[in-house]
């Protein structure tokens, strides 16, 4: 008898915090794309640090990759975001 009220509560609460889960991991991934954005931008001194540093802790935080400390502060201070990584690029292009 208790089984049949706690297992469904159980399922309920599991599928609950997978897609708490999900929903979390997408947004970071909104981040990630944003942080890309503004660091593909290149840098104007000291006007853009301050968010170039924003965007790189993202990129350690949320992407799976740490950054060096010494990209990090390239990143922050004279080096633009490549375009398109030859590593990301895709493996069939598109049909022109």
């Amino acid at each position: 008898m208790v089984a049949a009220v706690l297992v469904p509560i159980a399922i309920a609460l599991a599928g609950h915090l997978y897609s708490r889960a999900l929903k979390e991991r997408e947004i970071q991934g909104q981040f990630v794309g944003l942080a890309i954005s503004i660091l593909r931008d290149s840098p104007h001194g000291d006007t853009t640090r301050a968010v170039r540093a924003w965007a790189v802790e993202i990129l350690n935080r949320y992407s799976g990759v740490p950054i060096s400390t010494e990209l990090q502060n390239q990143l922050q201070t004279r080096l633009a975001f490549p375009e398109r990584p030859a590593a990301v690029a895709p493996a069939n292009p598109p049909d022109q």
